[in-house]
């Protein structure tokens, strides 16, 4: 969902998670608020340069409740997951 694939006015990719109609996911995932939230982040995420997913990877990582994120198995996300990685690797964690 972070990841900014599923448009708000646009049906879900058959080949997707929302396609498939996964139950889990359309009973938790799947509202209006989400998939405009989505896109918001996903602009975001375009104008500093990088993708949504690893803006989501590298939010998480920096969040000081947060020490690891564990990633779905999608091998076409793992680039993302390596490159957000590396974004922040080089900057110290914050304190709040």
């Amino acid at each position: 969902m972070l990841t900014g694939k599923y448009r708000p006015d646009a049906a879900p990719d058959k080949d997707t998670r929302a396609g498939r109609n996964d139950k889990r996911m359309m009973q938790t995932e799947w509202r209006p608020e989400s998939l405009k939230l989505a896109q918001e982040i996903r602009q975001h995420a375009e104008a500093k340069g990088i993708t949504a997913g690893q803006f989501a990877v590298s939010w998480v990582l920096n969040s000081s409740f947060v020490s690891a994120v564990i990633a779905g198995p999608a091998p076409k996300r793992t680039g993302t997951i390596i490159c957000a990685r590396s974004t922040i690797a080089s900057r110290p964690r914050t304190k709040p």
